[in-house]
Order: C-alpha cells, then structure tokens, then sequence
C-alpha cells in the first residue's frame, strides 16, 4: 500500500509537471498575441469616427464570458455534469466576498491596457509591462512567504535595469518624433504631422496606465493564488475562475455604462465591431485561464 501511495504521488507531480510546462509555453504565445492584437485594434479605432469606436468594457464583458462559458465546459468534463458542477458552486459568501479583491485588480487591469497600448508602441509596452514580474515576486515574498534565491533577485535587477533603460529610449524618441512633426509643420509639408496631431500620443499616460495594469495585476495573481493554493482549494481552478467572472462582468457592465454616449449607445454594445476586435476578446478570454493556470501550477 505505501508503494501504490507513493507511485500515486508520483504521478501526480509528474502530471502537474506537465500541466505546468504545456500552461506556461502557452502563456508566452499569449502573450506575444495579445500586444499585437490589442495595438493592432487600437490602431484601427484611432483612424475611424467616434461614432465607431466600441466601448472597451463591452470587449471586456465578453472576453469574461468566454471564459465563463470555457469553466462551464471544463467542469462539465472533469464531473461529467454541468448541473452537479454548478449546485455547490456558490455555497459560502464567503468564498465570493473574498474573491472580489482580485475581481477589482483584473477589471482595473483589464480596462487600463487598452489606455497602455493606445500610447505606446508595442515594444515599449511589453518591456514596460514586465514591471508586473517584478512586483510579484516581491508580493509573493511579503504575502506568500515564499523566498528568492540570488540569481532570481538578480535577474529581477536585470529586468529593471532593462525597464528603465527602455523608457530612457523611448523618451528620447518621442522628443525626436515631436521635433520632427513640428519641423514638418513649419515647413507646410504637413499630412504626416497633421495627422500625428490628431493622433496625440503620451508616454506620459501610457507609462501611467502600465503602471497601474501591472500593480493590480502583479496583486491580483499573488491573492488569486493564495485563494487556489489554501486549505480545501483542491481541483477549485474552473470554480474559482467562475467565481471570478460573477464579479468581473458586472464590474465591468457597470463601467460599459459609465462610458456610455450618444456617439456610443449602450443600446448597440457591439457598435464598432471588426475582427480584430473578436480576436481580441478571443486571445484575452484564454489568456485569461492560462494565467489562472499558470497560478495553481507553477
């Protein structure tokens, strides 16, 4: 019996091991996908009308159905029952209520990555946004109690030096871009600057909204994984990301509201709609459960 207990276990490090590396390659691919279609969106919604531009939060909204509907199918799957799956799903308020911090953080989140990569090119965003895996090796030392050997707080150095000497970069590019669209414009040989001064870009802003999107996010996984790694959380992954999304879709629904105008009438919430804006919601809807996944696993 203690043999089979230990091959058991074995087995299981050996599966988890597995789910852990499939889930983190995956992640990396998202992750390169998402800052190209997410700027690659933005773009298209900076050259049309007002009129045509789509709500983020709706975006949102969705992504977080989709990954509300991905939870029900993997429950389904793993107990063969999306009814049984669903009856105890909601059986303490206190699971919910505490589940509504990392809610926040990932709504926060979710909305001012839209605001990051309207104002910075894609590179400078994914290098900035890194910031997010400094913050939360150190949250998950002062939260989780975990502790970082010296070639990982080195490398953590090293990503810093590498953060702040992109946005040394990027500053400087910016002052040359501003020098050349001014140049141009005084000397009359304008459409190009003309359309830059419609098209404003700050880094300033941009840098502001990285650096929200990575403190809340950086805080929302160490609570997340505080939640799926405590006492009874076992196979809680697909609930606690249900869970999840009963707070972030109506967070978000409220804020779709907020933004709501006479140019952009909640009564159309999918005003302004091509494909790269259901590539969006598709890419961040199952990045959404990498993360999630790469939490429990890693």
């Amino acid at each position: 019996a203690r043999t089979w207990r230990r091959g058991m276990r074995l087995c299981i490090r050996q599966r988890a091991g597995r789910i852990r590396h499939v889930a983190l390659s995956l992640m990396l691919v998202q992750n390169a996908g998402f800052v190209l279609v997410m700027r690659y969106s933005r773009k298209q919604q900076s050259s049309a009308q007002p009129a045509e531009f789509y709500n983020v939060s709706v975006v949102i909204v969705l992504q977080e159905v989709l990954k509300l509907v991905l939870c029900m199918f993997m429950i389904g799957l793993e107990q063969r029952s999306v009814t049984a799956a669903l009856s105890g799903l909601y059986a303490t308020r206190r699971d919910l209520a505490r589940i509504a911090v990392p809610a926040a953080c990932f709504t926060l989140q979710n909305n001012v990555l839209y605001v990051a990569l309207s104002n910075l090119y894609p590179l400078t965003f994914q290098i900035s946004y890194q910031l997010k895996t400094l913050l939360t090796a150190a949250l998950s030392v002062v939260m989780l109690g975990k502790s970082l050997s010296g070639p990982q707080w080195g490398s953590q150095l090293l990503l810093a030096i590498g953060i702040v000497l992109t946005q040394v970069a990027d500053s400087h590019g910016d002052g040359a871009e501003r020098g050349g669209a001014g140049s141009a414009a005084a000397t009359g040989a304008g459409e190009s600057a003309a359309a830059a001064a419609a098209q404003p870009r700050s880094v300033a802003l941009g840098l502001t909204a990285v650096l929200a999107a990575a403190s809340s996010s950086a805080f929302a996984s160490v609570y997340f994984e505080r939640i799926l790694k405590g006492v009874g959380a076992q196979g809680a992954l697909w609930k606690r990301n249900m869970e999840l999304c009963t707070w972030t879709v109506p967070m978000n629904l409220l804020l779709a509201a907020l933004q709501a105008s006479r140019e952009q009438p909640l009564t159309e919430p999918l005003r302004g709609f091509t494909a790269s804006t259901w590539a969006v919601i598709v890419v961040n809807g199952i990045g959404g459960l990498l993360v999630a996944g790469g939490i429990k696993y890693a």
